[in-house]
């Protein structure tokens, strides 16, 4: 029962953050090309630096107590960042705004806060299309 009470109160002086998991990104190296969709907009980037550019704007994202209990957030407007690696398997996260915040989410395993510079690297919310397609 102490332990519990121990436990309880350690969880609530650091705002769960202690109990938080990051996003789980893949190594840049590992990356052949990158799927980002928003709706019905779809572009692959193929580039090696664009997927390491998103991957460490995604790195700065902070954990929060916010659970990923869903294959896909129910959150209109939500961008799916699918990494495609040469092994030929695939890693996929969401970002999206919600509340005036820029939130991260990996599927059942976090949900991070992110800076509004990834946002802007993916479109700021508008079709990745145009994002993707003015990139080098």
């Amino acid at each position: 029962m102490r332990r519990a009470a121990v436990c309880l109160l350690l969880c609530l002086l650091t705002g769960c953050r202690a109990l938080a998991a990051p996003v789980v990104l893949p190594d840049p190296a590992d990356v052949v090309g990158v799927t980002v969709s928003a709706g019905e907009g779809r572009a692959v980037r193929r580039s090696g630096d664009y997927a390491a550019v998103l991957i460490r704007a995604m790195e700065g994202a902070r954990p929060t107590c916010r659970a990923s209990i869903h294959d896909a957030p129910a959150v209109p407007g939500a961008i799916r960042v699918e990494f495609l690696f040469k092994s030929g398997g695939s890693s996929r996260v969401f970002v999206y705004t919600e509340q005036g915040r820029v939130w991260l989410e990996q599927p059942y395993q976090s949900v991070c806060e992110a800076d509004e510079k990834l946002m802007a690297l993916l479109g700021e919310g508008d079709s990745p299309d145009a994002a993707i397609g003015g990139m080098p």
